[in-house]
């Protein structure tokens, strides 16, 4: 009924998108490689925070003893303070 007509604008346009298509393919490979290498900084960016948090928290403690220690002179409130600076 339609002839050769649809037949070869469907040739046409599969030829014509075709090269648009394997860009498009290259482009989300290069993509998904930058996500990935973005999740994985993300990640030691993460444990870095942590590790830092670890270490303010271990000094608050340390400074908390040592002010204790100073106004009841216990030794007992220099435990986190001699913990603390042991590991120099």
């Amino acid at each position: 009924m339609f002839g050769r007509a649809p037949k070869l604008v469907l040739w046409f346009t599969i030829i014509t998108l075709g090269p648009y298509f394997d860009v498009a393919k290259v482009a989300r490979f290069y993509n998904v490689r930058r996500l990935i290498g973005s999740s994985e900084r993300v990640s030691r960016s993460r444990e870095i925070i942590m590790a830092t948090n670890a270490v303010v928290a271990s000094l608050l403690e340390a400074e908390t003893g040592e002010r204790g220690y100073l106004i009841t002179g216990a030794q007992d409130y220099l435990v986190p303070y001699d913990t603390v600076t042991a590991h120099d």
